[in-house]
C-alpha cells in the first residue's frame, strides 16, 4: 500500500482514542435525535485546520500537549517491536501474527437484482467469527472492489448476527461493492474471549482478519459464485464503537488497506470512551471493577501507566491509509469534538484526512444516509 501523507502538516495535537459506542443503524438500538430534513454537509477535506468549515463549536480547545509515554520507564525506539506479547496495549496486539482466512458461506440470508447476502464464518487467529457477506449480482464477473464493516456497540447478550450495518451492507453492494461485516469475537456465532476486559482490542484484529479472509477466498463458496475481489482495493468502514475498531486495525496493521471510513467514531483516547459510558452514568460496573483493579482508572498513578498504551492516537504516525470521518453535529453520542480532536492528531501525522459534517443529524444517521453514502463509496472509489 503506498503511503497517502498530506503536504504543509501545520498542526501539532495528540488528544484522543479509540473503541466503545454506538447505535444500531437497523433501528434497534438507536440513539441519535430524529431527523426531520436532509442537509448538505460541510466538508473539511484537509485544509490545515481541523474545525468545519461551518462555526466551531464553542467547546472546542486547543490542541493538547502530547500524552504521556504508555510506560514509565524511556520509551524503547519501535515498543511494536518490543511490546511483551502478553500485555495488554496496541503496541503488543500488533505483534500477534494475524491470521485471517478460512472464509465459508453457512447459509444464504437474500438474494435481489443487485446482490446475494449470506450468513458466513471465518477464522482469525484461530477463533471463530461469524458475519456477514453481500455479493454483487449482475454486475458482470469482477473483479470487484470490497470493504470490511466494523458495527458500532450493542450488547453482545442481544446481538444478532450481522446486526447494525445492514443498510450499509446493501448500499455497497448495490454499488459493485462486496461488503464482508464482521460480527466479531463475542457476538452471535463467533467464539467467546471476554474481550472487554481487554478493551476490545481484539476487535481489531477480527477486523483485519476479515480483510485476509477475503483477500484469500476462492471465486466460488459452497457453489455460490462470490466473483473475484479485488485484492488492491479493500477498505475498512466503521460506525461509532467501530469507528474505534478502525482506527486501531490502522495503527496495528498500516498497510492492510488503501482507505478506512469511521462514521460517528467514537474518542481515539480510550479513557475518554470509559468517562462517557462507564463512568458517567455513576453505575459500578462489573467491568468498571475489574478495569479499576487489573489497569487503574485513567488519572491514577496505575492508569498513567496503562491508558496511553490502548490510545490509537498515539500511534497514528503508523497511519498509512487515507481517512476520512463523517459526523453529524447533533450527535449527543459520541461527540463531534471527539472528531475535531482525531482529524487534528491525524494531520498532525500527516494523514491524509477528510471530514464531512452533517449539521442536522445525529448519531445514527436518518435523511441523509444515502447522501452519505454517496461520499463514502466516492471516497473509496477515488482513494482505494
Amino acid at each position: 500500500m503506498r503511503r497517502r501523507r498530506t503536504p504543509g502538516v501545520l498542526l501539532a495535537a495528540l488528544a484522543l482514542t479509540a473503541s466503545a459506542c454506538t447505535a444500531d443503524t437497523d433501528g434497534t438500538g438507536g440513539t441519535g435525535p430524529a431527523e426531520t430534513s436532509e442537509s448538505a454537509p460541510s466538508s473539511d477535506s484537509g485544509a490545515p485546520s481541523a474545525s468545519p468549515s461551518a462555526t466551531p463549536s464553542p467547546t472546542e480547545s486547543p490542541a493538547e500537549s502530547p500524552t504521556e509515554s504508555p510506560t514509565g520507564s524511556p520509551e524503547p525506539d519501535d515498543p511494536f517491536e518490543t511490546a511483551p506479547r502478553g500485555e495488554v496495549s496496541i503496541p503488543s496486539f500488533a505483534r500477534k501474527p494475524m491470521r485471517g482466512g478460512g472464509l465459508r458461506i453457512t447459509g444464504t440470508r437474500e438474494q435481489t437484482s443487485a446482490y446475494a447476502s449470506y450468513d458466513v464464518v471465518y477464522r482469525s487467529n484461530g477463533l471463530r467469527v461469524t458475519g456477514v457477506l453481500n455479493v454483487p449480482r449482475n454486475q458482470g464477473p469482477g473483479p470487484f472492489p470490497a470493504a470490511v464493516l466494523a458495527h458500532g456497540y450493542i450488547d453482545p447478550d442481544i446481538y444478532v448476527q450481522g446486526q447494525g450495518m445492514t443498510r450499509e451492507r446493501g448500499y455497497l453492494a448495490e454499488r459493485g461493492y462486496v461488503a464482508l461485516h464482521t460480527d466479531y469475537r463475542d457476538h452471535a456465532g463467533s467464539s467467546d474471549t471476554n474481550a472487554e476486559r481487554q478493551v476490545r482490542l481484539g476487535y481489531a484484529i477480527d477486523a483485519i482478519n476479515a480483510v485476509q479472509a477475503l483477500r484469500k477466498a476462492p471465486r466460488s463458496l459452497q457453489g455460490e459464485r462470490l466473483g473475484r475481489i479485488d485484492d488492491d482495493r479493500i477498505g475498512l468502514f466503521g460506525r461509532s464503537m467501530g469507528g474505534g475498531v478502525v482506527y486501531r486495525a490502522l495503527v496495528m496493521r498500516p498497510d492492510i488497506v488503501g482507505a478506512a471510513s469511521a462514521w460517528a467514531p467514537v474518542s481515539s483516547k480510550e479513557s475518554e470512551n470509559l468517562q462517557q459510558f462507564q463512568l458517567d452514568d455513576g453505575a459500578d460496573s462489573e467491568l468498571v471493577s475489574f478495569i479499576r483493579s487489573e489497569y487503574g482508572l485513567p488519572g491514577t498513578p496505575r492508569g498513567r501507566q496503562f491508558w496511553p498504551g490502548v490510545n490509537a492516537v498515539n500511534y497514528f504516525d503508523r497511519v498509512e491509509a487515507a481517512v476520512q470521518i463523517q459526523h453529524g453535529r447533533l450527535d449527543d453520542t459520541c461527540p463531534p469534538q471527539w472528531t475535531r480532536d482525531t482529524a487534528r492528531a491525524l494531520r498532525a501525522e500527516g494523514v491524509d484526512t477528510e471530514v464531512e459534517w452533517w449539521p442536522n443529524e445525529g448519531h445514527a444517521f436518518g435523511p441523509a444516509f444515502p447522501a452519505a453514502m454517496d461520499r463514502l463509496i466516492d471516497f473509496f472509489d477515488r482513494e482505494l
